[in-house]
């Protein structure tokens, strides 16, 4: 394998690594962490501008691949090399060979910048699903605060009425105990009136 391929194999070995990375099931605090490590360092933010300028030469590599096939054989046209290489590189096992080479070179860039997609959108998903979780959790903890404030007030409220419910009903029941002094005190006049009536007539 040349030189230039051997380093899209490498890429593309660490891709798959970093991706796998990304979808671990890590706890929420550890994947949060290493979101923001990858957004805000700026050594991985030079690393990026370094793998975007790779993946231009990855995708010339995956354009000369795709050349290379839709050629006869998929061989090079080089007509000065002679009728003898000609000759050579047209036998079954030369031509076997390099159509061979040149599919392993296709997919090898081409799942090279694929996988370079993946990452880029996979990062992105990353970023907004942290944003989200941190809102929600903020949007938690101030409605948790409402609904507690909402609840102290609505207990004082309730105490408040249940003080007003005791005094009502103590000031029931002392105009009732004095309803029945009075009513005790009415009747007992009452039949003091009757006896002296009777008492009156007797002497009369």
């Amino acid at each position: 394998m040349a030189l230039h391929y051997s380093i899209c194999f490498g890429i593309m070995v660490t891709e798959i690594v970093i991706f796998g990375v990304l979808i671990l099931p890590l706890p929420k605090h550890w994947r949060r962490q290493l979101v923001k490590f990858v957004s805000t360092s700026p050594m991985v933010a030079k690393a990026i501008h370094i793998l975007k300028i790779v993946f231009v030469f990855v995708f010339v590599l995956f354009i000369d691949a795709i050349n290379r096939l839709q050629r006869p054989g998929g061989l090079d046209d080089q007509s000065a090399a002679g009728a003898h290489m000609m000759h050579d590189m047209r036998s079954g096992a030369a031509l076997a060979a390099r159509k061979f080479y040149a599919q392993r070179n296709l997919y090898l860039t081409g799942f090279t910048l694929f996988l370079s997609l993946i990452l880029s959108r996979t990062h992105q998903l990353l970023l907004e699903l942290s944003a989200a979780e941190e809102a929600l959790e903020a949007n938690g903890q101030v409605t948790n605060g409402a609904e507690s404030k909402t609840l102290r007030d609505e207990i004082a409220e309730l105490k408040k009425k249940h003080l007003d419910y005791d005094t009502l009903k103590k000031q029931a029941a002392q105009q009732n105990k004095e309803f029945d002094r009075l009513a005790d005190e009415h009747n007992a006049l009452e039949e003091k009136s009757r006896v002296g009536i009777k008492e009156t007539r007797k002497e009369l």
